[in-house]
């Protein structure tokens, strides 16, 4: 969900696009990845095994691609975390009885299910079904008949651009939590 708001020294999207950002592109990334290490570690001391899997938005295609590689050299020596840094704009994770597919949400998500099943027809056929996105700033989730589609909220508060188009937006952060039998079975919503 744009993890970094820009990806250049001129505090740029990949695209170019200009953003009203509080930090300078060095900030931001120290930052960002001091937050990636601090949960990473967390979740290693109540785990026993740790996938990280990286998925850079249309904010930061860059950036989060280096974030990720700079986390898997940070923790090569850690046998209980495996690290999923390889480039794509989607990736598909199964665990138990669902499978998530995981993109950016920069598209028109009434094609999701075809994403889904095309890229990933194995998994698709699983009991349980989601499709993780952010994309929008703003979470909302519905059913899509064979699948869940939840779009996740982002951390940032409004910068003058969302302001001005009148998006709202309450910074946050959801946990999700599957059973391997049961699928998806709690949902924390952290406030900013």
């Amino acid at each position: 969900s744009d993890f970094f708001n820009t990806d250049t020294y001129f505090n740029t999207t990949t695209n170019g696009t200009p953003q009203d950002n509080s930090l300078h592109f060095d900030k931001a990334f120290e930052l960002g990845l001091q937050l990636s290490i601090s949960s990473i570690d967390y979740l290693l001391n109540n785990c026993n095994t740790l996938q990280v899997v990286q998925l850079s938005g249309n904010h930061d295609l860059t950036t989060s691609y280096y974030l990720g590689k700079t986390l898997e050299a940070y923790y090569r020596n850690i046998d209980k975390v495996t690290f999923d840094s390889v480039f794509s704009v989607r990736k598909c994770v199964t665990m138990g009885n669902t499978s998530i597919c995981l993109h950016h949400g920069n598209m028109d998500l009434k094609y999701a299910k075809d994403i889904f099943a095309n890229f990933f027809p194995k998994e698709y056929t699983n009991k349980f079904i989601e499709f993780i996105c952010g994309d929008k700033h703003f979470g909302k989730s519905y059913n899509d008949g064979r699948m869940t589609i939840r779009q996740f909220p982002c951390l940032s508060t409004s910068d003058k651009w969302t302001d001005s188009k009148n998006y709202y937006n309450v910074p946050s952060v959801l946990a999700q939590v599957y059973d391997y039998q049961d699928g998806r079975i709690l949902e924390i919503d952290i406030k900013i």
